[in-house]
């Protein structure tokens, strides 16, 4: 593993769609993620009221566009997203870029033509609703008349790609009984995103959920976990052709796997138990393992484990692992990706404060890591709410917290998702070890994801039980020698006022004074950091 590099490229691929039908999105979003490398892309949609409010094109790594309704303003903003090195695709939609000299023509729909690329012949795809001219271009396929389908533009060393054929949606999609031929389709697709746009493309079939394994490290507590065991745990939906692959895609199934005993396991277990273990330091939390070589998400996992109160569930990788307001979580193997359950009373100094809780999981993590002498010095830092960083700029890892209450007692599920040993989809901790070492001549060793994943819940454990006796005060202090946000100078887009960072209060919102000396608190429900801007965006 090289560290000579730490990029953060851009992870998204956003797919606009306009007005048109959620299963369009859903079918294109498939096969992107047929042809692009899973573990460093994640692919959401751009809907309309987010292409004018959200700072989306910083973090967006392609931008693909079927619309057949272009409102001037969205097509603006593609237009400006593409003259600052932003990377398109058209597909069939009226955009045109006079700059570019691209202009479209409407023609009849969904018809049948062939096409060729390069040594691809005669493919058989459904032609949309526009035709496009492009001046300074280079023609990438043609129809069986000869006439140009698919162009990429040289305009300005562009990463503009218009077709008027359509490559990203299945036969099904398009019209009932279609005759398109899906699996050159999508090699011409593929082809396409990898060597004009430079994207990672990699045919990866998405694998399927595993059953699970119970992994403790204590005989009576096996006895006990044997007498009262789950032996099918719930995974939620999932897209049909994951589970059985000659399945047309476009449905989703209820997904359940057997949950085993490791001696009942068929297959040797990734997870190092002594590695994970020998440096759990806990009385509760993390005493029992519920490992799962792929699974759908640690936290829908946890629902059906949820009476195991102290179980942390740990996944090898993750389909659909899943982030704060509904963001993607990349969840390559070599992450460190868990769901944790803590109970706890509604009047406890953590009950009185329950939105603090997910900064105690993120304190857990780095300073359960920076805490080891050895690792004190890598530069692993806290971005509010709910981020880790490496320095200011490169994100490794989130928490995601979820909490119900019943009666005078509160149940929380801590995910955690870390980049440990996978170099994709942006840094990870192995990879600033290595440039640590590069740069002092330190030796420092790597690190697993098991003893990540016990570094924090055995923090965690302790930070808990502090807060509980003696509340915030000496928690934010702490917590404080981590953070990226120190007097820091921030825009509130809401208000569009000038502010500075004053620190959190006592339930974990961000405080600031504004330039005319008021001060607001913030709440990270309501709020979040674009850090590349210095702009706190309101949703």
């Amino acid at each position: 593993m090289s560290g000579s590099k730490l990029l953060m490229k851009p992870p998204n691929v956003l797919v606009y769609i306009g007005e048109k039908e959620q299963k369009f999105f859903n079918n294109i979003a498939i096969n992107l993620m047929k042809c692009l490398n899973k573990n460093k892309y994640v692919v959401y949609e751009l809907k309309k009221s987010q292409v004018l409010e959200s700072p989306w094109k910083e973090n967006t790594a392609l931008l693909v566009m079927y619309s057949e309704e272009m409102e001037p303003n969205i097509a603006e903003a593609f237009r400006d997203y593409l003259e600052n090195a932003g990377k398109i695709v058209v597909f069939c939609s009226n955009f045109d870029h006079i700059g570019a000299g691209l202009k479209f023509n409407v023609i009849s729909d969904c018809t049948l033509v062939k096409i060729n690329y390069k040594t691809i012949f005669d493919v058989p795809v459904y032609q949309g609703k526009y035709s496009y001219s492009l001046e300074n271009s280079k023609c990438l396929a043609t129809d069986s008349e000869g006439e140009s389908c698919i162009l990429k533009s040289t305009y300005k060393m562009s990463n503009m790609i218009v077709s008027s054929v359509h490559l990203a949606l299945d036969s099904y999609i398009l019209e009932e009984g279609a005759h398109q031929d899906d699996v050159k389709r999508l090699q011409i697709f593929k082809n396409i995103l990898n060597e004009e746009l430079g994207l990672e493309t990699d045919f990866v079939k998405i694998p399927a959920p595993t059953p699970g394994c119970i992994l403790v490290d204590n005989e009576e507590l096996l006895h006990e976990l044997q007498n009262k065991r789950v032996t099918e745990v719930h995974l939620g939906k999932l897209e049909k052709s994951i589970i059985y692959p000659n399945e047309q895609p476009g449905f989703e199934v209820d997904v359940k796997v057997p949950l085993l005993f490791e001696n009942e396991f068929p297959d040797d277990i990734a997870f190092n138990k002594t590695a994970y273990f020998s440096n759990l330091k806990c009385k509760h939390l993390g005493t029992v393992v519920a490992y799962f070589p792929v699974l759908t998400s640690t936290m829908i996992a946890m629902e059906s484990l949820r009476q195991h109160e102290g179980i942390v569930v740990v996944a090898g990788c993750q389909v659909t692992g899943r982030g704060r307001s509904d963001n993607k979580w990349i969840s390559p193997v070599g992450g460190a990706m868990f769901t944790l359950h803590l109970s706890f009373s509604l009047s406890s100094q953590l009950g009185q404060r329950m939105s603090i809780l997910q900064h105690v999981a993120s304190l857990a993590v780095v300073h359960g890591i920076r805490k080891k002498p050895m690792y004190s010095k890598l530069d692993l830092r806290l971005k509010w709410p709910n981020d880790l960083f490496f320095e200011t700029d490169k994100k490794i890892g989130g928490i995601l917290v979820n909490t119900t209450l019943q009666g005078n007692k509160i149940d929380a599920f801590i995910g955690i998702g870390v980049n440990v040993a996978n170099e994709q989809p942006t840094v990870c901790i192995n990879s600033i070890i290595c440039k640590h070492n590069e740069t002092t001549g330190d030796n420092l060793p790597l690190l697993s994801a098991e003893e990540v994943i016990a570094f924090t819940v055995t923090e965690l454990e302790s930070l808990f039980d502090d807060f509980q006796k003696t509340g915030p005060e000496k928690f934010l202090s702490l917590y404080y020698l981590y953070w990226l946000h120190e007097d820091q100078h921030v825009t509130l887009t809401s208000l569009n006022k000038e502010a500075v960072i004053q620190g959190l209060d006592e339930y974990g919102f961000l405080v600031v004074e504004t330039d005319d000396g008021k001060k607001l608190t913030l709440q990270p429900d309501g709020n979040r950091f674009d850090i590349m801007k210095n702009l706190i965006v309101s949703r």
